[in-house]
């Protein structure tokens, strides 16, 4: 552990890396979306960056080792992330915004 860091409890999520096609399109439907429930920019790299929220973050990244430009959410690996977001009216707010059907 490097200095200055913080040992925390064992089990608890450290990061999620999502890669990603386009990075410019995933930070700007990314960025506005975590920062909603308080997620902060944390990193930024050419390939990427990330948000955090406590000790927890979150990357988005379009590395030069990925081999396919499309996602289908039913092939295997992650389906979704679920987000804590707040009471159903701030739900129904973050859907609006979003125009979600």
């Amino acid at each position: 552990m490097g200095a200055g860091r913080q040992a925390l409890s064992t089990g608890g999520l450290h990061h999620v890396e999502v890669w990603v096609p386009d990075l410019a399109a995933a930070k700007r439907s990314w960025g506005w979306l975590l920062g909603e429930p308080g997620w902060t920019p944390y990193r930024d790299w050419p390939a990427g960056c990330s948000w955090r929220h406590g000790p927890t973050y979150l990357v988005v990244e379009e590395p030069p080792a990925l081999t396919g430009r499309t996602h289908y959410r039913r092939a295997p690996g992650l389906n979704h992330l679920a987000f804590h977001a707040g009471p159903p009216h701030a739900v129904d707010r973050l859907v609006a915004a979003v125009g979600a059907p």
